[in-house]
């Protein structure tokens, strides 16, 4: 699946001032492959998570488009876009967000559950789910409630959750921060894989690291992106 930000704006007012409209993100397009990882930097506040959050359905527009496949995903209503979101997306986010009163194999499993009818058949997905964690080094964590983690121990299982779904798309939002080197290895690896095995992996990250996994990488800058490093290089 072929996702694509075509001329994509987002903004905001400010109550005074003259230029009063902000733009969050101005005139980008950007486009996620199949099997390949694309790695947006940029310092804080520059639009990167804004960005992220709109190809993935969570935030609309102002202007432009975000195609999926040449389906706009903006034109769905609020239950295709919440299916086609749970089939062939999923994203680790930067606030490492679990359900603190599930366990953590419960927060794992929850996505696959929301419609599973629209799930492919056949697959043990706990028995997945558990060589996730321990590849991650936290398998002995799985029956552990959510609300006892640590921050990176957190991160690991969303990390976990996202590649458990098997997305065609995948985004990743600082996924190695609070991490050691060895985690981080070890979920840069994982995404890595996730698009050798065919998904398009998008990641913001400030980790110099991840870039040694990309195809391509692009920096932000006031709202506006320029690619640093194609697949070619």
């Amino acid at each position: 699946m072929i996702l694509e930000a075509v001329g994509i704006e987002k903004w905001y007012f400010r109550k005074k001032g003259d230029g009063n409209r902000f733009f969050a993100v101005n005139q980008t397009s950007l486009k996620l492959e199949p099997g390949k990882i694309v790695v947006l930097t940029g310092r804080s506040g520059s639009g990167k998570t804004t960005l992220m959050n709109m190809m993935a359905g969570l935030l609309s527009p102002d202007a432009g488009s975000i195609q999926a496949d040449g389906q706009d995903l903006y034109a769905m209503n609020d239950e295709e876009l919440s299916r086609f979101r749970n089939r062939h997306m999923a994203m680790i986010p930067q606030g490492a967000d679990v359900f603190k009163d599930l366990t953590v194999m419960e927060n794992i499993l929850l996505p696959q559950g929301i419609y599973p009818k629209d799930r492919p058949k056949g697959t043990d997905a706990a028995a997945e789910a558990q060589l996730l964690l321990e590849r991650l080094g936290i398998a002995g964590l799985s029956g552990v409630p959510a609300r006892e983690l640590s921050g990176g121990e957190r991160r690991r299982v969303c990390t976990a959750r996202a590649l458990a779904a098997k997305p065609d798309i995948l985004f990743a939002d600082e996924p190695t921060s609070d991490l050691d080197d060895e985690s981080m290895n070890a979920v840069l690896t994982l995404l890595r894989e996730a698009a050798d095995s065919g998904a398009a992996v998008f990641i913001v990250t400030h980790d110099a690291e991840a870039l040694t996994f990309a195809d391509t990488s692009w920096r932000m800058n006031a709202g506006s992106v320029e690619e640093t490093r194609g697949s070619t290089d």
